[in-house]
Parts: structure tokens; sequence; C-alpha cells
């Protein structure tokens, strides 16, 4: 079971209470109530450390069993006044911005609450992404603001105002499974900079966030690519427009994140040692015939397999396929809006029956027997929202075989998918690195592709939020078999201006004087505000 560092405090008087606080390993009873979440243990000790102590507030750290345990920042109140009894209502109406876990009231403390504890304060944060030692999202920057702003409007609608000193924002990193993904989010405010009163917040959010909206607008490690002009032009807005208060900003903000739209351009080519083309990919977007007007936009990339003619086929049906399910599935007529959750979902479901298709078609001509594809792509979907929830278009990355997906975020060049290849198993096991897997001599083996051998397989599907400036590349392993991450990195930084057909063109050309080994398929798509 997971620890909870909360417990039920009746019968303590406030002197014993402070003198318990003080020890570095107090013992406590639990009782005998069936809503204690410590029902099951009889002794725990607590570590408490201070923090903060403001007037009639105090944030501790807290561990429970040991040193060694995870810390928790616990917030509690000894006594009643405006910000005591403001304040639990602010963190329930705010707990994704705030990172509450749990919130307890009894007798004796109004309120306690468990936080998430922050990576680094604001200050840290901003000298850290300044000297380059951490990376920031566009995406994190505005949504960052967005949930402060939102955050304020709390405070405002509970009587009270933000005056801070010290700024009092800090982040925790969260690193997305499975493709070294990492975001900032927003965690918790100084709680001691609210005072009783509804001050004026015109400038408080872009006060505090300021510092970082100038190093996107001067430094082009957030902001490389020729789609930034857009978030420029929104973050110029913002920071010249004085009377904006924190609700305007905030409904700004997710306004131009429910127009993230993705914009794509896509190149196919034989390379240099093959005569025929067996690859395929598609850019499409689908919109629905209903008032609700949610849309489907999709970026993918099929390798075929099996002789000219049904590789070929395999790849061409993989995708038609694809489009016609999705369409069916997410874009038919309705009164309701699109449930933008159900993606990852119906990708899961609908791949398999893709592969099971393609199996009874080879069946049914000798000539296509083993015939086969590798598909990887995203599909992002737009629907409803509301200002909580900012962005309206949810996506996600899928997979099978060994065609990838890349972010290309500021500099950053991050892998979205992972191959289903002998050689990744190889690197997996850690008995070869990503340069000897490069290099070896069965790197084009896959493990897993639709058709084929006719096995039953599962897609790898990656759920994921578009960000604004943002490129993602998917490709064909005719770009990767030629050319090594860094290479593909390299490229992309010195076009990082350039339209995107000059950028595909680019990539195609540095893998065909590297060999061109294979056909190569490459498809960006720049998400524009």
């Amino acid at each position: 079971m997971s620890w909870n560092p909360f417990r039920r405090r009746e019968d303590h008087d406030e002197a014993a209470e402070a003198q318990a606080g003080a020890q570095p390993d107090a013992r406590m009873q639990g009782e005998d109530d069936p809503t204690d979440p410590l029902i099951s243990t009889a002794v725990y000790s607590e570590n408490c450390s201070l923090l903060h102590d403001w007037d009639g507030l105090r944030l501790e750290s807290v561990s429970i069993g040991g040193a060694a345990a995870p810390a928790f920042l616990k917030l509690s109140a000894s006594r009643e006044s405006a910000l005591s009894s403001a304040l639990p209502g602010i963190l329930t109406g705010c707990e994704a911005l705030c990172g509450l876990r749990d919130l307890l009231a009894d007798g004796n403390a109004v309120f306690s609450a468990a936080l998430e504890p922050a990576g680094l304060h604001f200050d840290e944060f901003e000298t850290a992404l300044r000297e380059g030692r951490i990376s920031l999202r566009p995406l994190d920057l505005l949504l960052g603001m967005r949930d402060l702003a939102l955050l304020l409007v709390q405070c405002s609608g509970h009587g009270l105002s933000w005056q801070p000193g010290r700024a009092g924002l800090s982040f925790t990193e969260v690193h997305a499974a499975g493709n070294g993904l990492s975001r900032w989010q927003l965690r918790f405010l100084d709680f001691g900079a609210l005072r009783e009163g509804t001050g004026a917040d015109p400038s408080e959010v872009l006060t505090l966030l300021r510092p970082l909206v100038d190093a996107a607008l001067a430094d082009n490690r957030l902001l490389p690519n020729a789609s930034s002009a857009d978030l420029r032009a929104l973050l110029d807005r913002l920071a010249a427009d004085e009377s904006l208060d924190a609700a305007a900003i905030a409904a700004g903000i997710t306004a131009a994140l429910n127009g993230l739209r993705l914009q794509g351009h896509g190149t196919t080519d034989n390379g240099m040692r093959r005569q025929h083309n067996e690859d395929a990919w598609l850019l499409a977007e689908i919109r629905q015939h209903s008032a609700i007007g949610s849309s489907l936009q999709l970026a993918v990339v099929a390798d075929g397999m099996g002789g000219h003619e049904s590789g070929e086929i395999a790849s061409s049906l993989s995708l038609a396929m694809l489009r016609q399910q999705l369409q069916v599935s997410l874009t038919a007529p309705s009164t309701r809006p699109v449930d933008t959750a159900a993606l990852p979902r119906q990708l899961e479901s609908i791949i398999p029956g893709i592969n099971r298709a393609l199996i009874d078609r080879s069946a049914m001509e000798q000539a296509m027997t083993g015939m086969g594809t590798t598909l990887c792509g995203i599909v992002a979907l737009s629907g409803s929202s509301t200002l909580s929830t900012g962005s309206a278009l949810a996506a996600a990355f899928f997979n099978v075989g060994d065609s990838r997906a890349y972010l290309i975020s500021g500099r950053e060049l991050i892998r979205m998918t992972r191959d289903h290849s002998f050689v990744q198993q190889l690197v997996d096991s850690g008995e070869i690195n990503a340069d000897e897997a490069f290099d070896h001599p069965r790197k084009n083996v896959i493990t897993r592709c639709l058709g084929g051998d006719g096995l039953e397989i599962q897609a790898d599907v990656t759920p994921f939020r578009p960000g604004p400036a943002e490129r993602i590349l998917i490709c064909s392993d005719g770009l990767t078999d030629a050319l090594r991450d860094r290479e593909i990195a390299a490229v992309l930084e010195r076009h990082a201006e350039d339209p995107l057909p000059l950028v595909a063109q680019a990539l195609v050309d540095a893998a065909n004087a590297a060999g061109g080994p294979d056909n190569i398929t490459v498809l960006l798509l720049d998400c524009r505000i």
C-alpha cells in the first residue's frame, strides 16, 4: 500500500501537537476510525521538517517510515483566518494545478494537504533554463501561464489577492513512460503571498512568467522553426497588453490551444538501390458532418514487404483501411461531442483488424502470400473542450514494425516510438548500444508487422499532447537505416527556418548521400496555432 501522511488528531491540544511536530521521530497511535487511511497501521514514525511558517499556516516536508521514505509537503492551519477558510476551496477547485493528493479537515487543524514536492523553485528553474541544463516545451510555458491565471481567478473568487515577494511558483518534472519525453508542470503557489482582499491582478501572471516569455522570444532553443511565428505573436500580444486580467489571460491561452492544428508535407523516394517503391504514406484531415464539428488529422507511413506487387498492396491497403475505420469510429455524424479520450482505445482495436484483413487477403491469392507492412504515424482528434482542460487537440502515436516517429521540440529530437526489431531487443537487453545497433548486420530483421506470418499482433499506442512551434517527423527505415538520430537532428537544425517541403527533401537527399539502401519516406508536420 502507499503511505498517506494524514491522520486524525482529535484529543490532542495545540501544545502537544507543536511538541510532536518538533520531534524528528514522533510516534503516534492510529485510531479505530474506518475512514483513517492508516487504519491498518498501529504505530508509525513521522519525520517533519519545517519549510515555511506564516500567520497560522505551516508548510512542512514529511516522510513516514524513515529518512529514505518518499517526502510529502504538508500544509496545515491551526486557527481560523481568511486564508485558512478560503484555501481548502481553492485547493479542491484547482486540484490538477496544485498537485493536491488529499484533503482532511478535523477539529484541531483546519485542513491538512499533502502536495507533490517541487523539482525546482521558479528562480532556480529560470536559471537552469537559461544555462541550458533543462529544456522546456513551448506548450509547458503556455500551460504554466494558463494554470497560474486560473489559480489566481480561484483566489479572487474566495476573497484573496496575491502579493508575491520571491516568486512562489514551483515545478515538478514529469517523464512520459516509454519515450523519454519530459515536461514541467505547475505544482503549487506561494500560499504565504495570499492576503485577504480582492486586489487587482492585471499583470501578476505575466510579471512572474515574463522571464520565460523573454527567453522564448529571444532563444531559438525553444522556438527554432518557422512555425514559431504564430506563437511569438501570441506571446507578444500577452506581454504587451497590460490591461488583461488573469481570467482574460487564461481565456486567451485556452483559445490559442484550442486552435492547434497539424500542417504537413510528405515525400517518398526509391533510394539508390531499389527499382520499385513499396513505401506508402498518407496525410489526411477528416471533418465530422454535424454541428459538433470535430475533425481528425492523420499522418502515417507504411513500409511494405513481400515482393514488389505484394509489398505495395500491403502498404496501400493498410493506409486505406486505417483511414476508413477511423472515419467510421471517430468522425461519424453525431449529436454528441467526440470523446478524445477514446482515441488510443480505437487505435488499439482497429490496427489488429487491419492485420487480420491483410492475412485474409494474402490467403486469397498465391502471389500475395506472406505480404506484410509496417505502420507508423500520429492521429490527432479535436473535440469539445473547456477552459479548465485547455487544448482540444488530443493525439496518439502508434507503430508496428521499424518505421519511426520523432518529436522535434526546440533543438531536441525525441524518438516517440520503439522499433519492433531484432536489434532493438538486443539494445533493450543491454547486449549492444545504439551505435552498434546502427551497424548490426541484422538490423533489418523486424519482430512485428501487419500481415506477414499471420500472427495476431498489437500496436504500440502512445497518447500525446501536441504543442505549438513543434515538429513531428514520421519516416520509414530508409531514412533511419542511412542516418543516425544525431545526423537527422543536424539536418533538421540546418534547415530549421525552411518550409517543410525543403526540409523533407533535405532529409531524403542526406539519406541518399549516405548510400540510400532502401525506399525513403518522410512526413513532416508543424503544430500551428
